[in-house]
C-alpha cells in the first residue's frame, strides 16, 4: 500500500500479525485495522471510529486483541472483526504512558511493553494487573515476545 487513508492505503503502520494466511496491520494515524490476504490484497477494515492509536495487534483463539498506544485497555473482536468488549486495564500503581507491545501468553494473560516507565507489566485475562518486571531501568523496549519455553524476550 502507498500512503493515504482510502483502503489498502497508510499513514502510520505500527504493528501487524499474521493469521490464516491474512495479514493484520494496526494503522495507528487513521484509527484502524486492516486485513490484507497472503498476497497482499485488501479485504476489509474495523475498528474506525471504535480504536484510538491501534499499536499493536494479536489473535488467539479466534479472538482479535487490539492495544491503543495509551488508552490503558485491550480492545477484543471476534474473527468476524466485531468488538466483543474492551479490557480495562486496572491495579496499576501509575498509569501506562506509552504502551507499545505486548503479547499473550498460554494462560491469556497479556504482557505489556511499558515503553516510557522501562518495564514489562503483566496483566490477567480480565485486566488486573498481577506482576512488574523491572523497576524503571530496562532499555526502551521495543519488542516483546515468549519463547515456547515460556522465557520473556524484549
Amino acid at each position: 500500500g502507498s500512503r493515504g487513508s482510502a483502503a489498502g492505503r497508510f499513514t502510520g503502520i505500527s504493528g501487524l500479525c499474521c493469521e490464516a494466511g491474512l495479514v493484520y496491520v494496526c494503522d495507528y494515524s487513521v484509527q484502524r485495522i486492516q486485513i490484507f490476504d497472503s498476497e497482499l490484497n485488501f479485504i476489509k477494515e474495523f475498528g474506525k471510529g471504535e480504536l484510538r492509536c491501534p499499536i499493536d495487534i494479536r489473535i488467539l483463539s479466534d479472538t482479535i486483541y487490539v492495544l491503543p498506544l495509551s488508552d490503558n485497555c485491550i480492545y477484543c473482536y471476534n474473527i468476524d472483526c466485531t468488538l466483543q468488549k474492551k479490557i480495562e486495564l486496572t491495579g496499576q500503581d501509575q498509569l501506562m504512558t506509552v504502551a507499545l507491545f505486548f503479547t499473550i501468553d498460554k494462560k491469556g494473560n497479556f504482557l505489556i511493553a511499558d515503553h516510557t516507565n522501562h518495564q514489562i507489566r503483566i496483566f490477567s485475562s480480565q485486566g488486573v494487573l498481577t506482576h512488574i518486571l523491572g523497576t524503571g531501568h530496562l532499555p526502551y523496549l521495543t519488542r516483546i515476545t515468549l519463547e515456547n519455553v515460556g522465557k520473556i524476550k524484549s
